[in-house]
């Protein structure tokens, strides 16, 4: 399957992490990845040291309608270049743009849907604003999240149907640590057992 994933993102925190870790985990299982990302940016250092399939010439940051425009166009052009079979944007800024293109797509090829599965790994509370509502519930295939919290404070302030929602841990590895006996700091530091210990 050829994938998109938009990780629109200048730095490097966790919501980058966790695209970049779900990026390299679908192309070790197969599927044609591309990341688009902000040029110049930390985060396209670090997908390039994932030896990760970057896009960088959409700019979906931008507040300039006509660098909006012109990457409303890019992105249209890619989708149909590359013959992407799935989009899954990180970010919310460009996520319009995404839908439009999705739409305009299906209109000259009907049969053709290009799902869109949108990851929300923020907590903070859903803009609640009609349009962000009507993306997320209608022009979205599905949502996925990082974790339960994330989950919960999206099924709390829409009403987007729990079906939809679906949850994937970042995954991580936990180095196994060698079990010691607790240590008695009260030897060690000769505190008397009367004394209260903080």
């Amino acid at each position: 399957m050829k994938i998109l994933i938009a990780s629109n993102i200048h730095w490097w925190n966790a919501e980058a992490a966790y695209a970049c870790t779900i990026s390299n985990l679908l192309q070790d299982a197969g599927h044609t990845v591309f990341v688009l990302t902000c040029p110049g940016s930390l985060n396209e250092k670090r997908l390039k040291e994932n030896k990760l399939n970057l896009v960088t010439h959409i700019d979906l940051n931008s507040n300039n309608p006509f660098r909006l425009f012109k990457a409303y166009r890019n992105l249209k052009k890619f989708l149909l270049e590359e013959n992407i079979e799935l989009i899954n944007p990180h970010r919310s800024e460009g996520f319009p743009l995404f839908v439009f293109a999705i739409r305009a797509l299906r209109l000259l090829n009907p049969g053709n849907h290009l799902p869109i599965i949108r990851t929300r790994g923020t907590t903070r509370l859903l803009r609640q604003n009609w349009l962000n509502h009507k993306m997320l519930k209608e022009c979205t295939d599905f949502l996925i999240t990082p974790g339960k919290i994330v989950s919960e404070r999206l099924l709390n302030s829409s009403n987007i149907l729990s079906d939809k929602i679906k949850t994937i841990y970042y995954p991580i590895t936990c180095p196994k640590l060698p079990l010691q006996p607790k240590q008695d700091f009260r030897t060690e530091f000769k505190i008397s057992e009367k004394a209260k210990v903080l």
